[in-house]
């Protein structure tokens, strides 16, 4: 809801906003003040969401000197298909034409993450003030669990940064999404899109990945920091005679020159039991390798790998990225189509 305010002294001249609710309108809440100058009109902003469908009535305030007041109490909705809390405002110029600035929270309506989506993305920038904000999805039967994505606050720059968070491990539930306004004002755009960009694989966590494209063919990496990723369901095949037999696969990477770039592959089987098979960690920009580990009888007939790549780590492949059988390799079949982590 909005008015119209403008200063009639060449002093500070301010005002006061309240909604009268009740059956008796005796219930006071402030919703908007400030001080105005007397050069031009400005828009006064308040949000009304909270009184939904009951009958108030509008109070302006004179705080100090002289003011004029026009259209006052026109009503607006700003983001269709959202709930918004404080000063939410539909804004035009961003990424896709309209986005939307807030110092409160977004929450979409109820929507199901679908089985194959991996990420959930949207795109933020600080519009000057510092910005702080927490990307959460709401759980559960009634919505109360809150499940922070990213594992903290994101911290905004001045230009349009896309974020993404790994949704794999919630497919299936119906949540809603909440941009929750931590520090003064974010502006936000293309709010809730998922994508998938790994097929065969799941992610793990809810950490990301990156996808790309050299020399080598397509690879990925952790997006923001280390990513963890799962195959489908593997059966090695071992035929089981005397004593402990194994299959070997290959671990094509590269390390990126950072600090502790690592790739890790890890076997899990059908009873829950896992083993770690394979770590290759660097700080220097090695070259691409190739490594290679045994999975082994008695670890299980069935189970997958749980690979962590990290930011500075690389394992390359062909498009499309990442398909099983093909990702891990057994040294008797090293063919350059198939697709490798480095």
């Amino acid at each position: 809801m909005t008015a119209k305010v403008k200063g009639l002294t060449n002093n500070a001249d301010s005002y006061y906003i309240d909604v009268l609710s009740g059956p008796t309108f005796g219930t006071t809440t402030q919703v908007a003040f400030g001080n105005v100058g007397d050069a031009a009109w400005e828009t006064a902003r308040w949000n009304v969401s909270q009184w939904q469908g009951q009958t108030i009535k509008v109070k302006v305030r004179k705080g100090s000197n002289k003011l004029g007041v026009d259209d006052i109490g026109i009503s607006n909705v700003e983001v269709q298909h959202w709930d918004v809390t404080k000063d939410t405002r539909h804004e035009s110029g961003g990424p896709t034409g309209d986005y939307v600035t807030t110092n409160g929270e977004l929450v979409s309506q109820p929507f199901t993450i679908e089985p194959g989506a991996q990420h959930l993305t949207l795109k933020a920038k600080d519009p000057g003030s510092n910005s702080i904000f927490y990307v959460e999805l709401l759980r559960g039967p009634t919505f109360s669990t809150v499940t922070t994505l990213g594992g903290g606050p994101e911290y905004p720059t001045s230009e349009w940064k896309m974020y993404k968070y790994g949704v794999d491990i919630f497919a299936g539930e119906t949540v809603k999404l909440r941009i929750r306004q931590y520090f003064q004002r974010g502006a936000f755009d293309d709010l809730g899109l998922m994508e998938s960009v790994l097929p065969g694989w799941s992610l793990a966590t809810d950490a990301p990945v990156d996808v790309g494209e050299d020399a080598f063919g397509t690879y990925v990496s952790g997006r923001d920091g280390s990513a963890y990723i799962k195959s489908s369901l593997i059966s090695p095949g071992i035929v089981d005679t005397s004593g402990a037999q194994q299959k070997f696969y290959a671990l094509t990477y590269q390390h990126m020159g950072a600090q502790n770039a690592t790739v890790r592959v890890s076997w899990y089987n059908a009873s829950g039991s896992s083993w770690v098979v394979a770590t290759q960690i660097s700080s220097t920009a090695d070259g691409i390798k190739t490594a290679y580990f045994g999975v082994a009888d008695f670890m299980g007939t069935t189970g997958y790998f749980r690979v962590q790549v990290s930011e500075a780590a690389r394992w390359p492949g062909t498009s499309p990225p990442l398909q099983i059988p093909w990702a891990l390799q057994p040294p008797t079949n090293m063919t350059p189509q198939g697709a490798s982590w480095r």
